[in-house]
């Protein structure tokens, strides 16, 4: 095994050595190349191609070298002209070159013998095709972005809208949407920011990252074909690149309203899941020292309040259940900053960092709290430093360093009172009963946690262009280091006053809250709090790929990417991972037409899941453990309903003296084999079209395999090891894996005055392979496995512990149908007209339950009592079945989900560059209240809620903005 030291100087000493080949990382900026030729077609050495931006405080210029290619890169994302010259040959340019984040793009420049007096204006429309990289991308300029009301959060994320294969689900809980690509989890996506990992180690949510809108200069989303030097991850790979300062002080100030009043209501009789915004901004960029030094920083503050989402009934059985509830708004009050500072050390040698805080505090109760019991943190500090070098034509090199501390911390008001979550009804299950139907929960939550998380990142590339008769080379080595992860996990319950953390009633009469509840459950914790987890993770790359062109259409991609991931359990003192994960990556493209606007495009990769997420806890909760620390408790259960508890099950404490898991030595991370083929073209009017065929295997997803349970045939005896209940052996899912299939369409258009996107995605999702051992529904129905529809969540955060009879609806990330537009019309007199229009085909249910009257004996006895005295329940004797033959049957859909919004907006000219911009937007304009997810027990026969739709789309809204620039 490997010592973190030893993983580290490995790859530091691989990095010298390859820095012999020399190496091309991938930009977190853009790139231009091209060929520069006469009248006769021959190549033009020599020449010097100058890029002028718009917003850049200098130029950026390049040699042709003997084939007469040249070549531009770091190019901050902005409208260039580009001017060739060369001795004997009139000056020849090319206007409005559209340069986006990470996006290579070819010029060509033909041009005639003359004198440099001479000016040749090319008309042709400059190319807008990727010409080196295989992979699926979308890219969203700050401007076009802050253009289209694409969300009310206001958060960069909200560019993900406009990518294919990405599921949104809308809500006013957090300061960002939540995202699925390409049947990912919540969690599995990477965000850069000016190239640096500002991804959460607690988990890659794009909303750990908040950002004022005038930080954002350009943004490019990668939905496949991942790059090697990309941080690991399976949805999607967020590049945001940030405004830097010129030579001109420029700023603005923002200020967006949205108040209460103009929020409308979708939900009949009910609460709606809205939100009202106090959203002032600011930002000022310029020169620290002119031509050398430049500034950028800017601060929101974001104020307001949440409403909770509910519907009529749920809200009359909570007053029925607490005559002094009134339905209340959450409130949210932060302060978000951003700082940067760029320039040159010296010729050759660029500098720049960044801070970033972004601590956002917010109430986060849920719609069954009958009061404010909790407040959540998210976010935290960034910071990032980075140098890259130009040392001649050919070799650059990169080093970069960053940190982040990017968290969440639940609070609780008050830990005194008891959690109290209200039922319609209980059902009987291996000797205990369970909630069905929830209406309410009074008095408190049940616990609080704080999951403080670190990460610092180095990263180091070098590159090398080589051109020889077998063509050109763009040679890339490099080295990722995440050497030192940390986490502690720490849980407060409540229920200080009485002891009792939990104690679950449920309704006297089905159909009358008012009639009184009766408790039926408590739960008594050993300890009021304590440590679940502390351990500390790595992860340490390097890798190595080529961009090859034999000829100048085609660029053929060949990388390899291995990953040193180790996992330490400081609770425990025990290594819970030690693994190599190899990438590889393979792609072409290949333009069909010497034009450059007819292409085709293939790739292969090997992609892993971030490193913070392949993780279990004892509770299953996710935690950086080996089982690591959990408190025991006692369950007390009043069968009969007499009010004697005379019922009680033990769950002993996990920890180093008696632990609940067992490590599988080749425990590894989880992975998605991803083929990707397609067709660009560009077509006139700067059109681009991209249609293409999406497929991914996601295997060896995190699972917990119980060991502990003796089974004679399908009668279940009790445990072995009878200090404990269950013991699961975490290890990788052999057994099954989801499987995506989606057909996909995008099409763009970067007019000067008329910018839009329109994507469509047709998705064909299953579940191969068959039960995961130890499912109690391998032993009860072995042969309902199938599932092509309603797919569970694909989330490693949480160990699987099968795929049968855990409750719960389908996830979000397999809807089959997605189509969306996005569109900004700047017309004559300065008017602003723009709005998106987005369709999301409804939920599938997932399987659908029934219940038979009583525990089947085949299976055992409800309860055994082991030799120790202790009585456990049998997993098996579980009242759940399928309704249907197999999982897909019977299955229903949600109804789909539309969602329109609306700008219309003018820009006022003040003179000497300054700017007034007054937008008003309206969201869900027609106010539709169509269900994006399932109330509890929706998949349930037997439960009042059966085939309902909860979280409700928000309601149509309004915001105001004005803007002043200068």
């Amino acid at each position: 095994m490997f010592s973190e030291r030893r993983v580290v100087a490995f790859a530091l000493t691989a990095f010298a050595s390859f820095a012999a080949l020399t190496a091309r990382a991938q930009t977190t900026e853009g790139s231009l190349r091209g060929y520069l030729r006469d009248e006769q077609n021959a190549v033009l050495p020599g020449a010097t191609v100058t890029a002028t931006g718009a917003a850049q405080a200098r130029t950026f210029s390049a040699t042709s070298d003997g084939q007469g290619l040249f070549r531009i890169l770091n190019l901050p994302p902005d409208t260039y002209s580009l001017t060739a010259e060369l001795q004997g040959f009139a000056k020849t340019v090319r206007q409005n070159v559209v340069v986006r984040a990470g996006l290579n793009l070819s010029v060509d420049f033909g041009m005639k013998i003359g004198t440099l007096e001479q000016v040749i204006d090319v008309t042709a429309e400059a190319p807008l095709l990727e010409t080196s990289r295989s992979g699926q991308a979308v890219n969203v300029s700050g401007e076009m972005a802050q253009s289209i009301p694409l969300g009310f959060q206001k958060h960069w994320s909200e560019f993900l809208r406009m990518s294919p294969g990405a599921v949104t689900r809308d809500g006013t809980t957090n300061q960002a949407p939540v995202f699925y690509v390409h049947g990912a989890g919540i969690v599995s996506s990477s965000t850069l920011v000016d190239g640096a990992d500002m991804t959460s180690a607690i988990n890659p949510w794009l909303g750990y990252s908040a950002l004022p809108s005038d930080t954002v200069a350009d943004v490019q989303i990668k939905t496949g074909g991942f790059d090697a030097s990309a941080p690991l991850g399976m949805g999607s790979a967020a590049n945001v690149v940030i405004r830097s300062g010129g030579n001109k002080l420029r700023g603005s100030a923002t200020y967006t309203y949205a108040p209460t009043k103009w929020i409308d209501n979708n939900t009949s009789g009910g609460t709606p899941e809205s939100a009202n915004l106090t959203q002032p901004e600011a930002s000022i960029s310029g020169p620290i020292q002119k031509d050398k030094w430049w500034f950028m920083a800017s601060y929101r503050h974001r104020g307001g309040g949440f409403s909770i989402g509910r519907p009529a009934d749920q809200i009359a059985d909570m007053k029925a259940l607490d005559p002094n509830f009134t339905p209340f708004d959450r409130v949210i009050g932060a302060n978000i900053f951003f700082a940067k500072v760029n320039g040159n050390l010296k010729p050759g040698q660029e500098f720049s960092a960044f801070y970033n805080r972004d601590s956002t505090p917010y109430e986060s109760d849920g719609p069954f709290n009958t009061g404010k019991f909790q407040k959540t943190i998210i976010g935290g500090w960034g910071y990032s430093a980075r140098l890259t070098s130009s040392w001649n034509s050919w070799l650059t090199s990169r080093l970069a360093f960053s940190w982040n501390n990017k968290g969440a911390i639940t609070g609780v008001t008050d830990l005194a009172p008891t959690s109290r979550p209200v039922f319609r009804t209980v059902i009987p299950s291996g000797g205990r009963l369970t909630g069905v139907t929830q209406r309410a929960t009074l008095g408190n939550i049940l616990a609080a946690t704080n999951n403080p998380y670190t990460k610092w990142t180095v990263t180091g590339d070098m590159t090398a262009f080589r051109s020889s008769g077998f063509g050109t080379h763009e040679i890339q080595v490099g080295v990722f280091l995440q050497p030192h992860m940390t986490r502690l996990d720490t849980i407060n319950y409540t229920g200080t006053a009485s002891g009792i953390a939990l104690e679950e009633l449920v309704f006297r009469d089905a159909n009358n809250p008012a009639g009184g509840t009766i408790p039926f459950h408590r739960r008594i914790y050993d300890a009021p709090s304590g440590v679940l987890a502390k351990g500390h993770f790595a992860d340490n790359a390097i890798y190595v790929q080529d961009s090859w062109r034999p000829v100048p259409r085609l660029a053929v991609n060949l990388g390899l990417r291995v990953d040193h991931v180790t996992r330490n359990d400081d609770l425990f003192t025990l290594e819970l991972q030690d693994s190599y994960e190899v990438g590889p990556r393979a792609g072409i493209n290949y333009f069909l037409t010497a034009d450059q606007r007819n292409a085709v495009r293939v790739s292969f990769m090997r992609v892993h899941d971030a490193p913070n997420i392949n993780a279990q806890s004892a509770s299953g909760a996710g935690t950086q453990g080996s089982g690591a620390q959990t408190i025991g408790f006692k369950d007390l259960y009043d069968l009969d309903f007499n009010g004697t508890f005379e019922t009680t099950f033990v769950t002993p404490a996990a920890s180093p003296v008696s632990p609940n898991r067992v490590i599988d030595p080749k425990y590894h991370q989880p992975y998605a084999d991803e083929l990707s083929f397609g067709y660009r073209r560009q077509l006139s009017g700067r059109i681009s079209v991209d249609v293409g065929y999406q497929s991914r295997n996601y295997k060896d997803r995190t699972a917990l395999v119980e060991q502990n349970g003796i089974y004679e045939g399908t009668v279940f005896k009790g445990f072995r090891n009878e200090s404990q209940n269950e013991i699961f052996l975490l290890t990788n899912n052999q057994w099954n894996y989801p499987v995506y299939r989606a057909l996909e369409l995008v099409v763009t258009r970067q007019g000067t005055r008329f910018q839009g996107v329109a994507s469509y995605t047709r998705v064909f999702p299953k579940m191969a392979g068959t039960w995961q051992p130890n499912d109690p529904a391998s032993y009860i129905q072995p042969t309902a496995f199938e599932l092509t529809q309603g797919l569970p969540s694909n989330d490693n955060r949480s160990a699987s512990l099968g795929n049968g009879y855990a409750t719960g609806t389908s996830s979000i990330e397999w809807m089959n149908h997605i189509a969306r537009v996005a569109a900004a019309w700047h017309t004559p007199w300065k008017f602003l007209v723009s709005g998106s229009y987005s369709f999301q085909k409804g939920r599938w249910s997932g399987p659908i339950f029934t219940r038979i009257a009583a525990a089947d004996p085949q299976f055992g006895t409800p309860t055994v009592r082991l030799s120790n005295g202790r009585v456990v329940s049998n997993p098996l004797a579980t009242t759940l079945r399928f309704a249907n033959a197999t999982r897909s049957d019977g299955q229903y859909l949600l109804a789909p989900i539309h969602q329109i919004n609306f700008r219309v907006g003018r820009e006022f000219d003040l003179g000497r560059e300054r700017k007034i911009g007054v937008n008003f937007d309206v969201f869900n304009l027609p106010n539709m209240g169509r269900f994006q997810s399932f109330l509890s027990g929706a998949d349930q026969l037997f439960s009042t809620n059966y085939g309902r739709g909860g979280e409700v789309q928000p309601p149509r809204s309004a915001q105001l903005e004005v803007r002043f620039s200068f």
